[in-house]
C-alpha cells in the first residue's frame, strides 16, 4: 500500500508535468512540423507522432498500446503513416515542433524572467533523474519505446530552449511510464478501453464526452453501447452528455488510481517526502504557464479537468 500523502504528491507532480508533455498534441507548431514530414491529418499526427518511437508497428499494436482508440480509427492511419514518412523522420519532426512550442510557451513575451524559469526547469529535471533511473521498462511498451528514443537526449537548435526541452523529455517519460501502469490497472479491473474512456469523461475531469468520442474514433452507437454496459455494471446513471458515475464507479476509479500509484511507487522511492513535495511545487509553475497560454482547447476539455482557464 502506497502512503497516501506520497501518492497524492506523485499524482500532482505527474499531472502538472504532463501538461508540458500533452500540450504538444494540440500545438500548431508540432502540427506544422509533422505536416512538413507529410503527416497532415490531426488524427494521423497524434497516432504517428506518439507511436513513432515504437517503430513501424502494425495498427493492432498501436490500438493495444494506446488502449482507448477505436481499432477502425487506428487502421485508417496506421500503417499507412509509415509509408508517408519513416518513424525516425516523424519522431524528429515531433521533437522539432516541440522545441518551437516550448519556445513560444516559455520564452514568449509574456514570460518576463526567462532565465529564472529556465534555471528552475533544469533544477527540476536534475531532481527527477533518480526517478527516471529507477523506471524499468518491463511490461511497459510505450514507455520502453520512449525511453530508448530519449536515451541520448534531444538537442535543441536554440540553447535557450534546451532546459525546457529536457524537462519535456522528463515529463514524457513520467507520463508514459505511469500511463502503461494505468492501463495494466484497467485490465486487472476488467474495464476495456471504450468503457474506461466513457466512464472517465462522465466525471467531468477530463475530455468533454463528445470530443473524446470523436477524437478516439468511436461512433455514437458504440459510445451508447459502452454507456449501457457501464449502467449494467452499476457504474453509470443517465445517458449521453448527461451520464454520471455512481458511487460504485467512484470507488472503482479510486481503486484503479491506487493500483496505478502502486505501479510507480518504487520508481519514486529515491526521493524522500521533502524532495517529492519540492518537485511537485516546482512543477506547478510550468503547468501554470501552459494553462495560461490556453494550450488546451476549452471546447475539448471539461472545466473540471484543470487544463483550461476558469
Amino acid at each position: 500500500m502506497v502512503d497516501t500523502r506520497r501518492a497524492d504528491l506523485i499524482r500532482k507532480l505527474t499531472k502538472r508535468l504532463e501538461s508540458v508533455h500533452s500540450a504538444g498534441y494540440f500545438s500548431p507548431a508540432v502540427a506544422r512540423a509533422l505536416a512538413e514530414a507529410g503527416i497532415e491529418h490531426p488524427g494521423q499526427a497524434y497516432l504517428a507522432g506518439r507511436a513513432a518511437p515504437m517503430g513501424a508497428v502494425r495498427a493492432a499494436v498501436v490500438t493495444a498500446a494506446f488502449y482507448n482508440f477505436s481499432p477502425e480509427h487506428v487502421r485508417r492511419f496506421v500503417p499507412a503513416c509509415w509509408e508517408i514518412a519513416s518513424p525516425e523522420r516523424i519522431w524528429a519532426a515531433r521533437v522539432r515542433g516541440t522545441e518551437a512550442m516550448l519556445a513560444h510557451l516559455f520564452l514568449g513575451e509574456g514570460e518576463r524572467d526567462h532565465s529564472e524559469l529556465a534555471a528552475a526547469a533544469a533544477q527540476l529535471g536534475r531532481a527527477l533523474q533518480p526517478v527516471l533511473a529507477a523506471q524499468l521498462p518491463d511490461g511497459r511498451p510505450l514507455y520502453a519505446a520512449h525511453q530508448e528514443a530519449l536515451a541520448a537526449g534531444v538537442q535543441a537548435e536554440d540553447p535557450a530552449v534546451q532546459p525546457f526541452l529536457d524537462l519535456w523529455s522528463v515529463a514524457t517519460l513520467l507520463r508514459e511510464y505511469r500511463g502503461d501502469g494505468h492501463i495494466a490497472a484497467l485490465v486487472v479491473n476488467d474495464l476495456p478501453g471504450l468503457q474506461a474512456l466513457a466512464l472517465h469523461t462522465a466525471t467531468g475531469t477530463s475530455f468533454r464526452p463528445e470530443a473524446a468520442r470523436k477524437s478516439r474514433g468511436w461512433s455514437a452507437e458504440q459510445w451508447a453501447q459502452a454507456q449501457e454496459s457501464l449502467r449494467a455494471r452499476g457504474l453509470l446513471v443517465g445517458a449521453g452528455e448527461e451520464a454520471e458515475p455512481t458511487a460504485a464507479a467512484a470507488g472503482l476509479r479510486e481503486q484503479i488510481e491506487a493500483q496505478t500509484d502502486a505501479s510507480v511507487a518504487v520508481a519514486f522511492s529515491p526521493l524522500d517526502d521533502e524532495a517529492l513535495a519540492d518537485a511537485a511545487e516546482a512543477a506547478k509553475d510550468f503547468a501554470r504557464v501552459v494553462v495560461r497560454a490556453q494550450a488546451f482547447p476549452a471546447q475539448i476539455f471539461a472545466p473540471g479537468s484543470g487544463m483550461t482557464r476558469g
